[in-house]
């Protein structure tokens, strides 16, 4: 039996983001938190050294006081009718908040939107045909993250392009990503969209970890059983075209059944201070996800590390093109 292994094309790419000629269009989200000024900063690198295309959006979130529905309804419609000269008070207000920020001054349009952050945010993206996502990401302590689900878990549960979420320490473009890599379709999407956000000169890292628990034969799985390890990896190494110097390295990792996967990739990408992790975020069953749980959700609850979340290519999505 043989088996033929399909490195994904362009076409599988969100929006074809590795085609130089069609720009990275960027919607940035902002709530005020020091992690979003830092999501605002990579932006802005983003927009000077990879020519993107950046929207704003200021989100005013309506969940922390419920509004009745009829007043919801009330506002929105006054804010439609009556509102144009404040909305535009509110979008010279952002602007200039970024400018001092970023201390630079900067044109990109600004949107001010009510109502639930993820909601709006993935609502807006799809609108205004975004192929790329930035966000803050906060660190949260352990019991917050067992009852608190947060703006960016849930967007990254509905998202269909990728989402780049940026920690407060992170003010720069990285220049040293780990891809976890576990040779589907969404890992290599998740390599590819990452070389395209990197500083010149760095470092991507795939590192596959041998899962410990196996629940059928998964494509990049089957791939392995059939190739080796070492001959997926220089599959997937033919498959990407780095430029501006980023060189790209593999790692095998050990899985256990003491330690999940999240755990093995978090404590590599510790040991080589990796400043964003990779991931195609792949839909789970229920059993695998309470054995094993969601990688991509596991970074997102901790907030310790900037992510990067490619979602696995469904073609019957619906795309900000379709």
């Amino acid at each position: 039996m043989s088996y033929d292994f399909a490195v994904p094309t362009a076409t599988h790419l969100p929006l074809d983001m590795s085609t130089p000629s069609v720009p990275l269009s960027v919607l940035l989200a902002l709530d005020g938190s020091r992690p979003s000024e830092s999501a605002a900063r990579v932006t802005l690198e983003l927009a000077e050294r990879r020519m993107a295309l950046v929207q704003v959006l200021q989100i005013i979130d309506t969940r922390p006081v419920p509004i009745p529905p009829p007043l919801d309804v009330a506002l929105a419609v006054a804010d439609s009718a009556y509102g144009e000269a404040i909305q535009e008070e509110r979008q010279l207000v952002v602007s200039s908040t970024l400018e001092r920020l970023l201390g630079k001054e900067v044109s990109w349009p600004v949107a001010i939107k009510l109502g639930q952050p993820s909601h709006v945010i993935l609502q807006e993206a799809l609108q205004q045909g975004a192929t790329l996502i930035t966000v803050g990401l906060r660190h949260h302590g352990a019991v917050e993250r067992a009852t608190h689900n947060d703006t960016v878990h849930e967007i990254l549960r509905a998202t269909t392009i990728p989402v780049l979420a940026v920690t407060e320490q992170q003010r720069t473009l990285p220049h040293h990503v780990v891809v976890g890599m576990d040779f589907s379709r969404a890992s290599i999407d998740a390599a590819r969209v990452a070389l395209t956000l990197m500083g010149d000169g760095g470092t991507m890292t795939l590192a596959y970890v041998a899962p410990a628990f196996a629940f059928g034969i998964e494509e990049g799985e089957q791939l392995i059983r059939q190739l080796g390890v070492a001959a997926a990896f220089e599959k997937v190494h033919a498959s990407l075209a780095p430029s501006h110097g980023i060189a790209i390295d593999d790692v095998i990792l050990d899985g256990t059944l003491t330690r999940n996967i999240a755990a093995t990739l978090r404590a590599h990408v510790d040991s080589v201070n990796a400043d964003l992790v990779a991931l195609g975020a792949r839909r789970h069953g229920r059993l695998e996800r309470w054995i094993v749980g969601s990688v991509t959700a596991d970074f997102t609850r901790e907030g310790r590390h900037s992510l990067l979340a490619v979602p696995a290519m469904d073609q019957s999505a619906p795309t900000a093109t379709s």
